[in-house]
């Protein structure tokens, strides 16, 4: 299915899209090569763009701007986190359902990580305008389409579904702080 269409037909109608996903034949290449790896870069790119040309505006100190290999280097960590983070959130995924009476089939967990990331990918966009970043919280609609695509794709029972979710974004949320901490580290290191 053509990416665009993809992304319009998840965020729009999941119930009706999820089922379909369930039935293609799992291709984690594909899914990575065609769709993930095009909407990852979106916050990669918004970001880097919206720090080194437009800036952030501190008050007292005006507009800070990154220099442009900076933000470079940045956008380019930033993605290739994106890309390891729905990996490692798959394999997560895999480890977590059969524990709670779902598939621990992986190319099924990492087509509900994938397609449910949507949301966070687009929203990304904001970045691009520092000062509207707060608006990349509209991809939180992606722990929504993790509740909604556990059950059609991964056989989690509905009953279940909310505890594999809240225990996914807990783990995504560790994780994240996990890479914040790290990126902390090796931003002390250059100083």
């Amino acid at each position: 299915m053509h990416l665009i269409t993809r992304a319009a037909a998840i965020i729009a109608r999941p119930r009706a899209e999820w089922p379909r996903i369930a039935q293609e034949e799992p291709n984690i290449a594909a899914i990575y090569l065609g769709y993930v790896m095009p909407l990852a870069a979106i916050p990669a790119i918004a970001s880097a763009l919206g720090a080194s040309i437009i800036g952030i505006e501190l008050p007292g100190m005006g507009v800070i701007r990154m220099e442009p290999g900076q933000a470079v280097i940045s956008g380019a960590f930033q993605y290739a986190m994106q890309l390891a983070t729905i990996y490692v959130m798959a394999l997560v995924l895999a480890w977590l359902a059969p524990r709670f009476g779902g598939s621990g089939d992986r190319a099924a967990a990492f087509k509900v990580v994938a397609y449910a990331w949507t949301p966070a990918w687009l929203a990304g966009v904001f970045n691009l305008m520092p000062t509207l970043s707060f608006l990349t919280l509209l991809g939180l609609y992606a722990v929504y389409l993790i509740h909604t695509g556990l059950q059609p794709v991964m056989n989690v029972p509905q009953r279940r579904a909310l505890m594999v979710t809240a225990l996914l974004v807990l783990i995504g949320i560790t994780l994240s702080a996990l890479i914040g901490a790290l990126i902390g580290l090796i931003g002390l290191a250059r100083v």
